[in-house]
């Protein structure tokens, strides 16, 4: 089975309940897949941070120059983990914490 596939049928392996619910293991595997996220947004953060910044950036982000290769990888790296990554984050960590329900009389 190609290495794709194989963990693409890992993702949807979730343990659950009779009624449906994620179990404990579905929630640390959501926990750690949040960590790799979090692994990723850092690598892109060290990454945006190593671009250098265009002394005209600022007269490029008004739109009186074009940008430039750097300015528009710093912007789309921005505008990613702002947009995109970060949420997505915080929406893992959020459904991780979730609990199943109690049963009657615990």
């Amino acid at each position: 089975m190609p290495r794709q596939r194989r963990d693409q049928s890992k993702l949807l392996r979730v343990a659950r309940l009779p009624n449906g619910l994620p179990t404990a293991a579905t929630n640390a595997r959501g926990l750690e897949m949040a960590g790799e996220l979090e692994a990723l947004i850092a690598k892109l953060r060290d990454f945006h941070d190593g671009i250098p910044v265009s002394p005209s950036e600022a007269v490029m982000f008004l739109g009186e120059e074009d940008m430039d290769v750097g300015t528009t990888w710093r912007s789309t790296l921005e505008c990613l983990l702002a947009d995109r990554l970060e949420p997505a984050l915080a929406e893992l960590r959020k459904l991780a914490a979730c609990k199943p329900p109690k049963k009657e009389g615990q």
